[in-house]
């Protein structure tokens, strides 16, 4: 067994990048692979992202247009391309990086009817999906709200279950970044209906999408299995939560202590393990 220290706990996430992940980095830049194309990196991710055996995403066959992007970064900046900071809305409590881009949150009841909503799942300060989501789709019907959804931690997550075919659900995006890669941003969105914005001009107009950063990214969903990171440390991460008396969540380095609404993060705790 493991020492774990309490002080280690970190309020910001932090990936795991542990020796098979860093083995991969070195190898990838001391070896010549061969370079695959748009469409081969499209097949091998679309089936990389589908292949998750501990979450349950429905309904993907209502998603026909998928498009390659530079990580979900990306996918949150095209919102603020195609509508400005106004044409959208998100929740409170989203992650900073709205914050530093001037978006600011609002309450689940004042929703504004019509608008858009980009949404985070799973997110931090949940440990996985929002405990009101299905109120959050009841109030998307009621007041025709289109919602897009920020998948970009759900590599790091388990017991995610949503059905996508809901007609509010219009688009989604999901990143290798998070999977320990955040040195090789590359990713899909998946949407019902094609609209135009930097990642439609990139993929179908200029197709100018960096050959090496795909060819890295197919590599690393061919050596690695979708659910890799839960596979191997869910036995740590129990051990840990055990250690420390706090309570698992459904990402893989967010734990809680009984009695604080606060999320903690393991994920420097679970590097240091040397795994």
């Amino acid at each position: 067994m493991f020492r774990y220290i309490k002080d280690d706990l970190s309020k910001n996430m932090n990936i795991i990048r542990d020796k098979e992940f860093i083995q991969f980095q070195e190898s990838w830049f001391d070896n010549k692979v061969k370079e695959i194309n748009r469409e081969t990196f499209i097949k091998i991710a679309d089936d990389w992202f589908k292949s998750s055996k501990i979450n349950d995403l429905q309904g993907w066959r209502h998603f026909d247009n998928i498009d390659i992007t530079n990580g979900n970064t990306q996918y949150i900046e095209s919102f603020f391309v195609r509508y400005g900071l106004s044409g959208f809305q998100i929740l409170e409590n989203e992650y900073a990086y709205y914050t530093l881009m001037g978006k600011h949150g609002c309450k689940l009841d004042r929703l504004e009817p019509n608008l858009p909503l980009l949404l985070t799942i799973p997110h931090y300060n949940y440990g996985g999906n929002r405990p009101e989501y299905d109120q959050l789709l009841a109030i998307c019907e009621n007041r025709n709200i289109d919602i897009h959804i920020d998948f970009a931690w759900i590599p790091l997550a388990k017991g995610i279950d949503i059905d996508l075919s809901h007609p509010n659900i219009k688009s989604f995006a999901m990143s290798i970044s998070k999977f320990a890669m955040t040195w090789n941003k590359a990713g899909l969105r998946w949407s019902k209906q094609r609209t135009m914005d930097p990642i439609t001009i990139m993929n179908h107009y200029y197709r100018n999408i960096n050959s090496n950063q795909l060819t890295c990214g197919a590599h690393m969903m061919q050596r690695f299995d979708r659910d890799h990171i839960w596979n191997k440390y869910e036995m740590y991460y129990n051990e840990l939560c055990d250690s420390l008396d706090t309570k698992p969540t459904n990402i893989i380095t967010v734990l809680k202590f009984e009695g604080d609404d606060s999320t903690y993060d393991a994920g420097k705790i679970l590097t240091s393990l040397g795994l």
